[in-house]
């Protein structure tokens, strides 16, 4: 599912935001940015990693990461992450001068949404998807198009973002 202008060999970078997840996931996750971003990636070394509890959800802790690698390092960290039931999480793959970029969201009751993203950070809706939406009845047609940006997705990441003000300064930190 990576980008079909972006070589796989070519450099990408971009942000990992687990936004909520038990702590008996942390450690798995961590193997598989390791894996995600380590091994299938540049060979970069992580940041380190510190978990903080998320206030906005009792028992469960996030994490902010900055990552560099590949187009396939986006890929293989994005089918990672959907192995974990019950995580909210956020991918951001950066924009290029020669690919668009990308974001994806999971949320375990809606599961995971990929976006393609312009430089100004806009989803992008390519000619398909429209002419599929534009053959709904005009009552479906605001529920499909809220599907195509990730509005659902958004409404319920936003109360864990907002409580990400105080993540640790050497994660947020620009590579």
């Amino acid at each position: 599912m990576y980008f079909a202008n972006r070589d796989v060999q070519q450099h990408a970078q971009g942000w990992v935001f687990i936004h909520a997840c038990r702590r008996a996931f942390a450690s798995h996750i961590e193997t598989a940015l390791h894996v995600s971003l380590v091994d299938f990636g540049a060979h970069a070394q992580l940041p380190q990693i510190q978990w903080q509890e998320q206030p906005a959800m009792a028992r469960h802790w996030r994490l902010a990461l900055k990552w560099q690698g590949t187009g396939l390092s986006f890929d293989v960290l994005r089918r990672s992450l959907q192995m974990f039931p019950g995580i909210y999480a956020e991918v951001t793959c950066e924009p290029t001068a020669e690919a668009d970029g990308a974001r994806l969201m999971l949320v375990p009751d809606l599961g995971f949404w990929f976006g393609h993203m312009d430089r100004a950070g806009n989803v992008t809706v390519n000619e398909v998807q429209l002419r599929r939406v534009m053959s709904l009845p005009p009552e479906q047609m605001r529920a499909h198009i809220a599907q195509l940006l990730g509005s659902p997705w958004d409404e319920q990441l936003e109360p864990l973002r907002s409580s990400g003000a105080c993540l640790p300064a050497a994660n947020l930190r620009a590579m």
